[in-house]
């Protein structure tokens, strides 16, 4: 990446050096002024001395080669600082989607669980219907039996006091 960034720069400071004015929308000028406010012509040139045509000097050249080394590993630096960065961020995201898998699962659970407690809720809901109703059916069915020996019993009740009486009168007859 480095010998790219290198030759890159070369070709540009050679371009410049025998073109004068690029083809870009940039002038020359204007170009190089960028590259001395980026820190790559620094020592190099001014802004007010900046050389329009001409050839490069072999100080100039070797300055430009140290101010492009010094660019990009300070360029490198801060993108492995980013790239530290979005490693520890990535391992957050990680972490997160782990704990929302966790609680995903934890939640479908609950769900089923759920689900399990209202279905065993309604059958014995159900079963304690049908145990109501069978209920009242032997209340039901147990008052009918109570009215019917209640009736027995008072017939069975009067026809003993019929005996007792007449038992009685006969006594009383001389």
């Amino acid at each position: 990446m480095r010998k790219v960034l290198i030759l890159f720069f070369l070709v540009l400071i050679f371009s410049l050096s025998v073109f004068g004015v690029s083809k870009g929308p940039k002038t020359v000028a204007e170009i190089t002024a960028e590259l001395i406010e980026k820190g790559i012509l620094e020592g190099v040139y001014t802004k007010e001395e900046i050389k329009m045509d001409g050839a490069v000097t072999r100080y100039e050249l070797a300055l430009s080669l140290y101010n492009v080394i010094n660019y990009t590993d300070n360029s490198m630096a801060q993108l492995h600082k980013y790239f530290s960065k979005m490693e520890i961020l990535s391992g957050k995201i990680d972490e997160l989607f782990t704990t929302t898998n966790v609680l995903s699962l934890k939640i479908e659970d609950n769900r089923r669980l759920i689900t399990k407690l209202q279905n065993d809720f309604s059958e014995r809901f159900d079963n304690l219907e049908n145990d109501v109703s069978l209920l009242e059916e032997k209340v039901k069915s147990y008052e009918e039996t109570i009215a019917k020996l209640q009736k027995q019993l008072g017939f069975t009740l009067v026809g003993l006091l019929v005996v007792a009486v007449v038992a009685i009168y006969e006594l009383l007859q001389p």
